[in-house]
């Protein structure tokens, strides 16, 4: 075997993980849940005197209904750019199908969204750099998920052919 081929075998070994000696006990780490830390909020805290921004409602989408295989089956890449702006409910779809919450825990701890999470818990936010959206004047603002509304963050929208 050459240095090279012994290189390769433990690397292998490494990923195989198939040691379990080399791993510290189970008990070694405590999640903070078991340890009754108090999980952080469901979304960052926003001012309640700001001015929300009414998205379209989700029952009010109708994007079309197919099944998954035709949608598999038919997908294909598009790289036909317009300056047509998006429209409210277009963009209203696409951040319900990003991050919609279809279900907030009575206890605030968690929701169920669109999206997978490991524990309910997705920890993040979404920021838009909106530039030409029917409705909304160009700015940067963040999505309220379980509220389903936007919040005006800045109308200091850098340029964004810069950024790009």
């Amino acid at each position: 075997m050459t240095k090279y081929d012994e290189m390769i075998k433990q690397r292998r070994d490494l990923l195989k993980a198939h040691d379990y000696n080399a791993f510290p006990p189970e008990d070694w780490w405590e999640p903070d849940q078991r340890k009754g830390v108090a999980p952080p909020p469901l979304e960052k805290p926003y001012d309640e005197n700001t001015q929300l921004i009414d998205l379209v409602e989700p029952n009010e989408f109708n994007v079309g209904r197919i099944s998954l295989i035709d949608a598999i089956a038919n997908r294909e890449s598009r790289r036909v750019f317009t300056d047509e702006p998006l429209t409210l409910k277009e963009l209203s779809f696409l951040l319900w199908a990003t991050q919609g919450v279809r279900v907030v825990d009575e206890n605030k701890v968690w929701t169920k969204r669109v999206v997978p999470s490991g524990g309910g818990r997705q920890p993040f936010e979404t920021y838009l750099l909106v530039d030409r959206v029917n409705g909304i004047k160009r700015g940067i603002y963040r999505y309220l998920p379980i509220e389903h509304k936007l919040i005006l963050v800045s109308e200091n929208l850098p340029n964004a052919e810069e950024l790009m």
